[in-house]
């Protein structure tokens, strides 16, 4: 019996047992997890191996990860996650060897990507979330959403990304590996958020942000975190190119992050610089001029720092930068709690924290400082 004839009788979770070359549809209203177990789903050679229109999840149960999904068609996906659809995958593997199309295109409603390894060649994205034709292929102009927790993805293609956000796509990146040999790691025309991971081209930039006027494009770039490697420099601004007048101009906010070279003032958060580290590295940093005016500024930094104290340093918000809690000596009047019923106050820059009148030492959750005077 096929996986689809196993759908059909009404089986909603079906492991392989061996591989197999079957195209795979998920209808909508259907809910489905599909196990590789270690083995291979190469498809029909017609179609995209595995289409969803439900409610999909991928995973890989077996101990070595070696199961894996094959793209070997033109024009096809190894996995096309449609409008409606919803998609989790989960430490499983895709590949597409030669062919010149994306191991996973999304229109669907989201996908999320755990701990999955794609390897690429080709001349195109390993991942595609939005559309390249969205006057033809999105008339309804939906947004479409990924979340990419964890990847290992390399392409070797010329050009070949490791994953575009096109026209219409809300991506964020919150870990993985991402390595191009020939183009970007990230080439986004939309929203694109980062919090961590490495991104590297070996060639190029890692990232590239633009947008198409008219065709849903914002230009939103935020890095909150990862690693950045480039050959050429760190971001290529296609928004310098566009002349159109309905175009929106590009939302840059990058407050934090480690990078093998500077990047243009112009992508920065204003209360950050750039600051050369002892390994070579460059981080961002607040600016030192700023600092005291982040302070003395209490209607927009009211409760400023937040989150986990540890060794004099709390983590900033914009960003996650560890802050020393030295820097805050010039402040006089400061509301300081944290998880617990814990208060606090700074002492000549030390900050002590107090439990029912009793100091608490070692690391706190969600520390507040706000700012109530100088």
């Amino acid at each position: 019996m096929t996986i689809n004839e196993r759908i059909a009788e009404g089986a909603r979770h079906i492991v392989l047992s061996q591989d197999t070359d079957e195209q795979v549809t998920v209808p909508a209203g259907v809910t489905l997890t599909l196990d590789l177990a270690g083995f291979a789903l190469r498809g029909d050679g017609t179609e995209h191996t595995v289409l969803n229109n439900g409610i999909l999840r991928i995973i890989d149960s077996s101990s070595d990860l070696t199961g894996t999904i094959y793209g070997n068609v033109k024009n096809k996906a190894c996995i096309f996650n449609n409008f409606g659809g919803q998609l989790l995958i989960k430490n499983a593997t895709l590949t597409r060897g030669d062919v010149s199309y994306y191991c996973l295109l999304n229109w669907g409603a989201l996908v999320t990507i755990d701990h999955v390894k794609i390897v690429a060649s080709g001349n195109a994205a390993a991942i595609s979330n939005g559309f390249y034709s969205p006057s033809k292929d999105n008339p309804n102009k939906a947004f479409v959403k990924m979340v990419i927790r964890g990847a290992d993805i390399s392409t070797s293609g010329s050009p070949s990304a490791c994953v575009k956000n096109d026209e219409y796509g809300i991506m964020a990146i919150s870990g993985g590996k991402f390595v191009s040999q020939t183009q970007y790691a990230v080439n986004s025309w939309n929203e694109l958020s980062i919090t961590g991971g490495h991104f590297e081209s070996v060639a190029a930039k890692p990232l590239v942000c633009g947008s198409t006027p008219g065709d849903g494009g914002k230009c939103v770039l935020k890095i909150m975190g990862g690693e950045f490697r480039g050959a050429t420099g760190i971001i290529d601004d296609c928004s310098e190119k566009q002349t159109d007048p309905a175009y929106t101009a590009p939302v840059w906010s990058i407050a934090a992050g480690k990078y093998n070279m500077p990047v243009e003032d112009k992508f920065i958060d204003g209360m950050m610089s750039m600051e050369r580290q002892p390994d070579g590295s460059y981080a961002v940093v607040i600016k030192p001029k700023d600092r005291w005016e982040a302070i003395r500024t209490p209607a927009r930094f009211a409760g400023f720092l937040c989150g986990v104290y540890k060794k004099d340093k709390v983590a900033y918000i914009p960003g996650g930068i560890e802050l020393n809690i030295r820097d805050l000596r010039p402040v006089a009047l400061l509301n300081v709690s944290a998880e617990g019923g814990i208060t606090g106050y700074l002492n000549d820059g030390k900050l002590q924290l107090f439990k029912g009148g009793a100091e608490v030492s070692g690391e706190v959750k969600n520390l507040t400082i706000a700012v109530l005077g100088i």
